[in-house]
C-alpha cells in the first residue's frame, strides 16, 4: 500500500496491489480512504476507487511482477467498535468491489463468491495476529 496524497485531514488516497491468484492476473487500485471518529468513539473508514488517478507508475512496486488489471472498488466500509472494558474490538466490514479482467464474468463472479467466504476470515486472523505482535 502506498499513501498517494492527502486531500485532507481525514481523507487520502491511496494505491495498493493483490497477488497474482492463478491464472489471475494481480490486481491494483486506486481508493479514496476517509476516517472518521463516531460520536461513541467508534471509528468508521470507507473507502471507494478514485478512477481520476491511474497511478500506473507505481506498479513496479507492486507485490506481483509484470501486468495488472484495474479493480474497482465501488464501495468499502470498515467500523471499529470498542466493547466491553476496551480490551476488545468488535469490527465490521462490507465490500463491494468489480474485480475486473478475466474476473469480471460469470465464472469470475462465482470465484469472487467464493472468495468472499473466506477472505474475510483470512483478512481478521491476519488483524489478529499483526495485533497480538504489537501487543
Amino acid at each position: 500500500i502506498r499513501d498517494v496524497g492527502f486531500l485532507d485531514p481525514s481523507t487520502k488516497i491511496s494505491w495498493a496491489t493483490s497477488k497474482k491468484m492463478g491464472p489471475f492476473s494481480a490486481r491494483d487500485f486506486v481508493t479514496r480512504c476517509h476516517y472518521r471518529c463516531l460520536r461513541d468513539g467508534s471509528l468508521l473508514l470507507s473507502t471507494m476507487s478514485e478512477a481520476g488517478l491511474p497511478c500506473t507508475d507505481f506498479r513496479d512496486e507492486g507485490s506481483s511482477p509484470g501486468e495488472y488489471v484495474r479493480m474497482d472498488v465501488i464501495l468499502g466500509g470498515y467500523l471499529f467498535q470498542s466493547i466491553g472494558d476496551g480490551s476488545k474490538t468488535r469490527f465490521q466490514m462490507v465490500s463491494l468491489c468489480n474485480p475486473g479482467g478475466a474476473l469480471d464474468s460469470t465464472v469470475g463472479a462465482m470465484i469472487s463468491s467464493m472468495l468472499c467466504a473466506s477472505g474475510p476470515i483470512k483478512f481478521i486472523s491476519a488483524l489478529r495476529r499483526l495485533s497480538a505482535a504489537n501487543a
